[in-house]
């Protein structure tokens, strides 16, 4: 398959096409004399502005902080008043407000500025290894699975979308582990897209590491929202960041960037009786929002996809191992591997006892004629 070139960003709320202009002048086209301000009602700050994104009507501009466009509209260059205010404080928007600090600090501490480790594999294993399992991935899973509390998931959700080799790929939330991933085993460009500019950020470090920095692209924005074309994408996959978003709205935007036969994947948290029990008892496992999933918010997933799926993973295992961990003791991969294995088989015997897996896996297709 030929590589991809880039695909065209566009304005995350009108769609309309962007182009990267120097920021001078960008700044003659939309200083009125008044100053530049942001949508969401700040001083516009062009301190670390290498060049801006314009809307092809001239109306507003995107940030382009080096290689990281800022695609979110409350962040937008405007001359004052020109166009509506944007309330940071809307659904869309206000999970990401509320956690930057949180997530690109994190960013910055998980990620060194030379990353040796993707997960706790060696950087250099991967790459040395990566060609050999090309054509095998996600096997084998000792190599390319990470999230051990939800390996299952993780594995289920990687064979959903392999083969990656020649595909182009979005990546959505988080830091870029797994588009670096995709990028090892053959995907011919993957992207990133997170609210959280300390995440790009760390994404890149990772990629340069890994030595795909070339094909690696970063984006801040949102789920909701996504600044891309349509049919821009092969496949998607998301880890743990689908539950964080508007679902009716992030999962349309997933399919609409998708090409005929593209493929969606998200491992993400679901809301059991046992995630009520172990918050009261225990508390969260990090010091934000986190709302799991349930049916009627994965509901939409069946109405964007033509073909779609929710697979629960870990009913009766997960929340003690993540108890376990939170008391100290952590499983191996290897472990909670088969673990998890003999847990969803226990439960398939059982009716309806395996929907109270707490790790779940959502699947989406689109139709080659849709």
């Amino acid at each position: 398959m030929t590589p991809y070139s880039s695909p065209v960003l566009v304005c995350p709320e009108s769609k309309l096409r962007l182009t990267s202009v120097p920021i001078e002048a960008a700044v003659d086209k939309l200083d009125d004399g008044r100053g530049l301000s942001t949508r969401r009602g700040l001083p516009a700050d062009l301190a670390d502005v290498s060049s801006v994104l314009m809307r092809e009507d001239g109306a507003c501009g995107f940030p382009e902080l080096g290689r990281v466009p800022v695609l979110m509209a409350p962040e937008a260059f405007v001359a004052s008043g020109s166009l509506p205010a944007v309330d940071v404080s809307d659904p869309r928007y206000a999970e990401a407000y509320d956690e930057d600090e949180y997530y690109s600090t994190g960013a910055e501490t998980r990620m060194p500025s030379t990353p040796a480790e993707l997960g706790d594999v060696p950087l250099g294993h991967l790459i040395a290894a990566a060609a050999r399992s090309s054509h095998s991935f996600p096997e084998p899973r000792g190599l390319w699975i990470d999230a051990i509390y939800d390996c299952a998931a993780q594995h289920e959700a990687y064979r959903h979308l392999a083969p990656v080799a020649g595909k182009r790929i979005l990546q959505l939330g988080g830091i870029a582990s797994h588009a670096v991933k995709f990028l090892l085993v053959g995907a011919a460009e993957s992207w990133l897209l997170t609210p959280m500019i300390g995440e790009a950020r760390a994404s890149l470090r990772l990629a340069r590491a890994a030595g795909v920095e070339d094909r690696l692209h970063c984006v801040v924005g949102i789920g909701e929202e996504l600044p891309f074309e349509d049919a821009a994408f092969d496949a998607i996959y998301s880890g743990g960041s689908i539950h964080h978003t508007v679902t009716p709205l992030s999962l349309f935007e997933c399919r609409r960037v998708l090409r005929a036969g593209g493929r969606f994947a998200a491992v993400d948290p679901w809301r059991t009786p046992f995630y009520r029990i172990g918050i009261a008892v225990f508390g969260k496992r990090e010091p934000i929002h986190c709302r799991p999933l349930n049916p009627a918010r994965v509901a939409p997933l069946y109405e964007a996809f033509s073909r779609a799926q929710v697979v629960h993973h870990g009913a009766l295992t997960r929340y003690p191992l993540l108890v376990l961990q939170k008391l100290g003791v952590s499983a191996s991969l290897g472990a909670a591997w088969w673990i998890n294995r003999v847990d969803d088989l226990a439960c398939s015997m059982a009716p309806g006892l395996r929907r109270l897996g707490s790790s779940v896996t959502l699947l989406g297709t689109v139709g080659l004629t849709d």
